[in-house]
């Protein structure tokens, strides 16, 4: 079944039903062919560069009697209709039909049923103790559905995974050179931790938040990797890190009609394109009216941080990470002792930082201070990150959850951009709970 975005012109369609639209035949005779049963389409809104359900034509299937209309069948009923974004350089302003390859339309499908659904969310508690690994999951969302598993591990080989996965995650543009690596990495952690090939088909059915609550063994397992069949599981789940200390924080924030956000750049010589990436979202924002966006250029003490955390909803970190916290200047170095509760703490921080592995994360409890001080989601990169290839799920991460039509949370920006770079589930983490 070959598969079209469509311009969302009125002209095109006779009238619309709860479950199917009717189309004129002639609008559609230049796609046609004879060997054609199906074809399948995307509605899309140039304005808002938004593509919104998915519909099937049956071209054996006439409405009413009449040859010179086809029925299309809506592919999912959805109370609320929501589109997701999409943008090509090579649709034009007035396009009007556009055929699209067959993994672009499932993206683009899956991207519809996640944003139309209600966020699945689920926790997996677990522990070694004796090499024997324990995990219970707890499905939150729905049936309140308990699953305990326990497994033998072999320690040794638990540890030798772990050295490769932490030799491959500190090499520069590994994500690129080394893919195959981190994807037989991924099988292997699966195939040791997770061996229930049913339980892993049910992990990544539907996009879902997986909360994860570790003990110190556990939690330098590289979850994000994880493979089935050679596909990461991360493409469908967001793992998230360290949840529980911010979950019951607080009273949740109404919906805002704009926020605020502060780009902080710490200016070091071996870091070459800070300035292009704070560029880079300054544009991206330029065109967002629900947002305005403040920079700071320049080394920072801990009193103009804390400032800067108490008066901003989003704030966006671009600096070297140490053994020790996060490089503010060449003297200051904020480690997880100086983050106490904040009054108004933002909703996202983003820590565009280079961190050796996620043992040093968990090391420093800067991630948990920030959540502790009652911080929603963070997203932090890991490993030594090519800062020149950097900005593209930036990009998509913030063009998604920022988009002046959507409403879209942080787990499922993440996830969305997570699938538009598909080896950045090496690269970037997600911490804490979801939140708009």
């Amino acid at each position: 079944m070959r598969n079209y975005i469509i311009t969302q012109n009125k002209g095109y369609f006779i009238r619309s039903e709860i479950d199917a639209v009717w189309i004129e035949k002639y609008t559609l005779s230049s796609i046609i062919e004879k060997d054609d049963s199906k074809i399948s389409i995307f509605l899309y809104d140039h304005n808002r560069k938004k593509i919104y359900g998915r519909y099937v034509v049956d071209t054996s299937i006439v409405a009413d009697s009449n040859d010179n209309i086809y029925s299309i069948l809506y592919l999912g009923h959805h109370g609320r209709r929501r589109g997701v974004f999409y943008y090509d350089k090579n649709i034009k302003y007035d396009f009007k039909i556009y055929q699209i390859e067959s993994d672009i339309s499932d993206s683009i499908y899956k991207k519809i049923l996640s944003i139309n659904s209600p966020l699945n969310c689920s926790i997996f508690s677990t522990y070694i103790k004796n090499d024997i690994f324990y995990l219970k999951y707890i499905d939150i969302t729905k049936d309140f559905y308990i699953a305990k598993f326990k497994t033998k591990i072999d320690g040794e080989a638990f540890n030798l995974l772990q050295k490769k996965y932490n030799m491959l995650i500190n090499k520069s543009k590994s994500e690129k050179e080394d893919i195959s690596s981190f994807i037989s990495l991924g099988n292997a952690f699966m195939n040791m931790f997770l061996p229930d090939r049913d339980f892993n088909e049910l992990l990544i059915r539907n996009h879902q938040v997986i909360y994860l609550e570790c003990d110190k063994k556990t939690s330098l397992i590289p979850w994000t990797i994880f493979a089935l069949d050679n596909i990461f599981l991360s493409s469908n789940v967001t793992f998230s890190y360290l949840h529980s200390q911010n979950c019951f924080y607080g009273s949740l924030r109404k919906k805002q009609t704009k926020y605020s956000m502060a780009i902080i750049t710490i200016e070091h010589d071996d870091l070459k394109y800070s300035q292009d990436e704070s560029a880079t979202l300054l544009d991206i924002f330029s065109n967002v009216n629900n947002i305005s966006v403040d920079t700071y250029n320049k080394n920072l003490d801990y009193f103009e941080f804390i400032e800067i955390c108490e008066n901003y909803d989003i704030v966006h970190i671009i600096t070297h990470g140490t053994d020790d916290g996060i490089m503010f200047s060449k003297d200051y170095v904020l480690k997880y002792t100086s983050i106490k509760n904040l009054t108004n703490p933002p909703r996202l921080i983003f820590l565009s930082t280079c961190n050796p592995n996620i043992e040093q994360i968990y090391n420093q409890n800067i991630i948990s201070s920030f959540l502790t001080s009652g911080v929603k989601s963070i997203i932090t990169s890991i490993g030594k990150v090519p800062d020149k290839n950097d900005t593209s799920f930036i990009c998509d991460f913030y063009k998604n959850y920022m988009h002046k039509h959507s409403d879209i949370n942080t787990a499922l920006a993440y996830n969305f951009a997570i699938n538009n770079n598909k080896n950045a589930n090496i690269r970037y983490l997600f911490f804490g709970i979801p939140t708009h």
